[in-house]
Formats: C-alpha cells, structure tokens, sequence
C-alpha cells in the first residue's frame, strides 16, 4: 500500500521534475555515499510479472541476464501498474524491457564483469577510482537490506520504446553499451531525431511518477532509493528493500530446491 506521502510525490514527478531529468548530466550522478543515507521502510508489496500488467510488452533478456528458457521480468506491483499507464501513453508505440527485477548474485556477476574489464584497460586506476567508475553503469552488489541494488528491489526499469512493429526507436546507442558516452540520458553529441525519442521515452516515464539515473537514458525508477534522492527528499523513506528472487520462491513452493539438495 503507497502511503499518502508518497502519492503527493509521484504528483510532484509529474508536475516539477521532468525539467531536472532532461538536464542533468554526468555530474549530477548521486554518489554512493550520499545514497546510502537515504533509508529505507520496506512496504511489503509484492513482485507481479510485468507482462501480466503491460500485455503489448516486448521482454528481450540479454543472453547473460536470462538464466532459463521460460524466464520473465517482475517488478513491484505498484511499479508494474504505473507501467501500464505509461504502455497506454505511448501507444502505438510499445515498450520494450531489458531488466527489472534483478537478483543480487547476478548484479554480483555484472559488477565483477564490469571492474575486471575497467581495470585491464586503466592499470594505473586505484580500486577508489574503479569502484566509483563502475558504481556509474552497474550498482554495486549488496546483502544488506537497507543498501540493496537499485534493481534487486524490484522498482527499477530498464526499458526503450518501439515502434507498434516492434522496431526499436533510435536513442542514439544500444541497451547497456557502456563504453559509449552517449549513453548518458543528456549527453550532447546525439540527433535530433535521436533527442526527441529520449525525451518521448523520459517525458512518458516522468508523467507516470518514475525518475530517470542520469547515467542511463535507459534506466527508470520509482519508490527505491535513488527516486528519493533525486527527487531530493531524503528525509523520507525508500519503500522497497531488497526483494525475494520469485524463481527461487517458485521452486521452494513446488518443493524442487528441496529435491535438488
């Protein structure tokens, strides 16, 4: 249940902080340090499978995210229905999603991934200097539930729009090209063409109460720690803690982790 609060806030996205999404830059990133003094007062909503809520959805898994044949995206529920808002603002375009809910093990595999590959190119770096630099494309893994991933909670998105035959729109890069500056949601050097589907994609996103990292024009939140911060409201609560993996519950209720031991 989103409290009263929190319902002013999401108003708040829509009517004053759209203009802030489509300025800030590489800069403007919120530091680890000053994330982790946001805190967080679990709710207790449950993870839906996003599909279930936006049926004219693409779900394209990378080949590394996607652990099993049949596997889908979740997301908190409030999340998925606002979602469904959005799915109806930009039609005949379709949304498209990467990742959602994420698992910390594989955010665990991601961050290793990505600091092995910055410290083979950048010798002379300093752990500091590696740790702050993947902080910017992939969070650093956590157990703790008052310092979850942004994606293990269940209320960050991953997402791009399509046209309605599913061609992605032009955003100027790939999902998750990282070694590209472009990726940064305000970073100059992009077409006009390539600028005005970023600002579909962040304006339909913003008008349905999600704030947009800066560091990627891909990746949207609402309810976790960094919608708090970059809505600059830290003294209240995030809502969402770290989730439970569904696959892992799936298998504990039809009794298969048991067998498997």
């Amino acid at each position: 249940m989103i409290s009263q609060e929190y319902l002013r806030m999401l108003k708040e996205v829509q009517e004053g902080e759209l203009e802030k999404m489509l300025s800030r830059l590489k800069t403007d990133i919120i530091g680890e340090t000053e994330l982790n003094r946001v805190r967080i007062e679990e709710c207790g909503e449950p993870l839906v499978r996003i599909i279930d809520y936006v049926d004219s959805a693409a779900i394209s898994m990378t080949e590394m995210r996607k652990r099993f044949p049949n596997e889908t995206l979740y997301a908190r529920r409030s999340v998925a229905e606002q979602l469904s808002k959005v799915a109806k603002n930009v039609y005949p375009n379709r949304l498209k999603f990467f990742d959602a809910f994420r698992p910390v093990e594989l955010q665990q595999r991601r961050f290793d991934d990505v600091c092995n590959d910055l410290r083979c190119k950048n010798s002379e770096w300093s752990d500091e200097k590696i740790r702050a630099e993947t902080y910017v494309c992939v969070f650093p893994p956590s157990w703790d539930l008052q310092t979850p991933p942004p994606h293990s909670t269940g209320a960050a998105i991953d997402l791009t729009l399509t046209d309605r035959d599913g061609r992605e729109l032009d955003m100027g890069t790939r999902y998750a090209e990282f070694e590209n500056p472009l990726m940064y949601t305000n970073e100059r050097g992009v077409t006009r063409e390539q600028r005005a589907n970023r600002v579909l994609l962040v304006t339909s996103m913003a008008e349905n109460g999600f704030v947009n990292y800066p560091g990627e024009w891909w990746h949207f939140s609402f309810g976790d720690r960094e919608w708090v911060a970059y809505l600059d409201k830290a003294g209240l609560p995030a809502i969402f803690s770290r989730a439970e993996d569904p696959w892992k519950a799936d298998r504990k209720e039809t009794g298969l982790e048991a067998r498997l031991e």
